[in-house]
């Protein structure tokens, strides 16, 4: 039976946020470095298009993702990759419910769309395959591994594997298993008013920066190696917010420091930008 993923719209926004970045990044490096930078430009090209390889199949698992069981056991579909996991190699069955907190180790994924390693507080790491899971999400220990699935109808896929696995469904309650250990739950960095406050004010510089270029730098006759500022200060703004998620997790006050030091690297790419244009 074909199970697949909770709808979100998540492939066509990773098309189009993909579009513009790598776009971006591209014609940057290619129009502000000519043949005299050819060092410098494959330094900066070869990176540049590896990441992108990495996006493109990251992109192809957000299109293709969906699980299907069968008398041997459930396949995880995601991209051109077929995980199977037979019905003998299930341990546990875990119904996550509420506000779960996750954190990356080796991941990838926007809103809407997860696939990688992932750590959840309270349940330990997971392999997550899935689109929105931040209410919840299928929890399945295996011998291969502890998965993490989003299903559509989450409920019947972990019935009939349960059915099949012959395993009891356990029901993970974040909110209430933190009620009975007295432990105050995990504020999410997105209900964090000073962190989102950060993450708004990294936007607003990055914008106000493009846009300034975008007047002032086609009616000077400043270097084009100026436009190569605006795409390394754009790698390094998702470069620290993404950072700044993982170490959030840990301190409040890094996940802030890393923020506000992207906020300063624009404003002194700025300075150095408006210093050879005016």
């Amino acid at each position: 039976m074909d199970y697949p993923t909770i709808k979100t719209a998540a492939p066509g926004r990773g098309f189009i946020i993909g579009l513009i970045f790598f776009g971006f990044f591209i014609w940057g490096i290619n129009f502000s470095l000519g043949t005299d930078y050819s060092a410098l430009k494959l330094m900066l090209t070869i990176p540049t298009y590896i990441a992108l390889i990495l996006y493109i199949i990251l992109l192809i698992g957000a299109f293709h993702l969906n699980y299907r069981t069968d008398e041997q056991g459930l396949t995880i579909n995601w991209g051109f990759m077929k995980k199977k996991i037979f019905w003998k190699q299930v341990n546990e069955i875990i119904l996550v419910e509420g506000p779960v907190n996750f954190y990356s180790i080796l991941s990838g994924g926007w809103r809407g769309y997860m696939a990688g390693v992932y750590q959840v507080k309270g349940l330990g790491s997971v392999r997550m395959f899935g689109t929105k899971a931040d209410q919840g999400f299928l929890y399945i220990k295996t011998q291969a591994g502890f998965f993490g699935l989003t299903a559509s109808e989450n409920l019947k896929l972990a019935e009939e594997i349960s059915q099949r696995s012959d395993k009891k469904i356990n029901v993970w309650n974040i909110e209430k298993k933190a009620a009975e250990t007295g432990a105050a739950t995990d504020v999410h960095y997105t209900q964090d008013r000073v962190y989102i406050l950060l993450c708004r004010l990294n936007v607003l510089l990055m914008a106000l920066y493009a846009l300034f270029l975008s007047i002032f730098f086609p009616r000077s006759e400043g270097s084009p190696f100026i436009i190569l500022l605006l795409v390394l200060a754009l790698a390094l703004l998702l470069f620290n917010v993404n950072n700044a998620k993982r170490l959030y997790q840990f301190s409040n006050e890094g996940g802030y420091f890393l923020l506000l030091l992207s906020c300063v690297i624009t404003l002194i790419f700025s300075i150095l930008s408006a210093s050879e244009i005016l």
